[in-house]
């Protein structure tokens, strides 16, 4: 397993684009683009405040150097098309796309997929350095380049065969309280205050199958899932 990251990690196979995808058999847009579609739990009932989205693989694009990003970060559901986002440090590399974004003064373009080929979740939970795709990592994992589509109201790629891809922007200067949420350590995480993810566009597979990560209590498996490639990190380091 850690010959394989090591292989992953230092070849990434760059993704490429497809004229179509499954991920977009169904379009919805404006009101219909509702997160009600979809069974998105409350996991600590009685304790957080809302439904979150656990297994998001959320995909930016630095805006000097184009180069994307895939990092899964948690969402409270704050309305049929408003999520938070969290960013707990600084130094996540979404949050260092929407810095540059924030400086400009512009709204930042996101689109998160759902429901991916396995490789993707695993390479967006990996420490992964700033400026390599995560998408390229997750190609070389499979031995095989992802496919990807282009979204149909920002210009972002996404998995051509994810299950459920969600469309938008994260908007300069805008906070609320996110959280708390029943984190992995078996304790409750936040709140904090963080920005919001807005929702243009919501496109799916015609009988979409809606993942999500239990992270309540150890050992979870978001921890599990970053465990993996960082004990890879830890041993090429060595």
């Amino acid at each position: 397993v850690i010959a394989a990251w090591d292989r992953a990690l230092t070849g990434p196979m760059e993704a490429e684009l497809a004229a179509s995808g499954v991920c977009q058999e169904v379009i919805r847009e404006g009101d219909e683009a509702d997160l009600s579609w979809f069974p998105i739990p409350t996991w600590t009932p009685e304790k957080d405040p809302a439904p979150y989205i656990t297994a998001p693989c959320m995909i930016t694009k630095d805006p000097e150097s184009g180069v994307r990003n895939v990092g899964i970060y948690r969402m409270q559901v704050k309305g049929a098309r408003k999520t938070g986002v969290l960013w707990d440090l600084p130094s996540q590399h979404g949050a260092m796309h929407f810095a540059k974004y924030e400086e400009k003064r512009r709204p930042m373009p996101v689109a998160v997929a759902l429901g991916v080929d396995p490789c993707i979740l695993m390479a967006a939970a990996a420490k992964v350095p700033l400026g390599v795709d995560e998408l390229a990592v997750a190609g070389a994992l499979r031995g095989e380049p992802i496919p990807l589509v282009k979204c149909k109201t920002i210009d972002i790629e996404v998995p051509a065969t994810a299950e459920i891809v969600l469309e938008g922007e994260i908007v300069p200067g805008e906070k609320e309280v996110e959280g708390p949420f029943g984190e992995y350590t078996g304790y409750m995480g936040g709140p904090y205050e963080l920005p919001l993810f807005h929702i243009k566009c919501i496109t799916h597979r015609r009988d979409p199958i809606y993942q999500a990560l239990h992270s309540q209590m150890p050992p979870s498996e978001s921890s599990l899932l970053r465990q993996i490639p960082e004990e890879a990190n830890v041993y090429k380091h060595l």
